[in-house]
């Protein structure tokens, strides 16, 4: 079952392809008010609405390796 989720923040652009990593609150289902990280592919601005499959899996972050 896939969820509501507006975009809060976008966090970065990846690659040539409009991949974007974007910080999003779920709208309903049990994690209704969590924020999560998800990749977006194509045009996502604030205040979008997403469809998440799975709330509970966070995207792997995408810093610099120490």
């Amino acid at each position: 079952m896939a969820f509501k989720a507006e975009i809060v923040e976008i966090v970065g652009n990846y690659g040539p392809k409009g991949l974007k990593l974007v910080r999003c609150k779920v709208l309903e289902g049990m994690d209704k008010g969590k924020v999560i990280e998800r990749f977006v592919i194509g045009t996502a601005k604030v205040g979008d609405l997403i469809w998440v499959k799975d709330t509970s899996i966070e995207t792997v972050s995408t810093g610099k390796r120490r």
